[in-house]
């Protein structure tokens, strides 16, 4: 899977773990990706960790299917550089900036932003009926910018870090080896486990869901201030 320069686009979106690029068409070169999202983590590794985190993001997907949580269609490969290791990529559908719903927030009317965060408050819902009858236990970081509003349906874009409980779970080491910037490499041994700890902290509240209702309350308060009335009213009736 080998692209070339002059046949992506960088997308104005971004997260910790990468940079988006769109697969454009050229005259030179045809290929199966053409239209849709390229995403190339930060960071490589051995193939037995390649194919665990692999997995993991493959068994979280496969939960929010079962869950009921609209997920934009995504294949997760790893590709082999130097060295015998490999690069954890994705390719997903293609979305545009406008339906981000860190952008679609700035610009709906009143309604539709009520509409929306009433959908997010349902997948609240679904992860915790999830978790309550399955073996497994999935967890969601419900910023904005994770989502779209695709086919009519609030959708998750971001499947990175898979918060899933499954025997195996991501951990802080996981997510510090796909940072874009690494700013602890020169920090003292004794900051990095506290920093690892907060992380590992960090990653456990977004499995409970007073957690995820306050988070999302101040996501959306943050993006719309004068709907706060109305966002605490959604999530009260959405999520018991």
């Amino acid at each position: 899977m080998t692209l070339i320069k002059n046949q992506v686009k960088k997308l104005s979106g971004h997260g910790s773990f990468i940079k988006p690029l769109l697969v454009l068409k050229t005259k030179s070169k045809k290929s199966r990706l053409v239209g849709k999202v390229f995403k190339r983590y930060k960071g490589t590794m051995n193939a037995k960790e390649g194919v665990r985190i692999r997995q993991m993001i493959n068994t979280y997907q496969k939960c929010l299917t079962i869950a009921n949580i609209p997920t934009i269609e995504t294949r997760t490969v790893l590709i082999p550089v130097k060295n015998g290791n490999y690069r954890l990529c994705q390719v997903q559908s293609f979305v545009t900036k406008e339906n981000v719903l860190s952008n679609y927030l700035k610009n709906c009317t009143k309604s539709q932003a009520i509409d929306v965060i009433k959908q997010m408050a349902q997948v609240i819902k679904k992860l915790e009926e999830f978790n309550k009858t399955h073996k497994e236990n999935i967890g969601m970081d419900l910023k904005p910018s994770n989502f779209a509003l695709h086919e009519g349906k609030v959708t998750l874009l971001d499947l990175y870090p898979p918060l899933i409980k499954d025997g195996d779970s991501i951990k802080a080491n996981d997510l510090l080896n796909h940072l874009r910037n690494k700013p602890l490499t020169k920090i003292s041994l004794l900051a990095k486990t506290l920093t690892n700890q907060l992380i590992d902290i960090g990653i456990k509240k977004h499995f409970e869901t007073d957690f995820l209702k306050r988070k999302l309350l101040w996501r959306f308060v943050k993006a719309r201030p004068e709907l706060i009335s109305e966002f605490k009213t959604a999530i009260q009736k959405e999520v018991i």
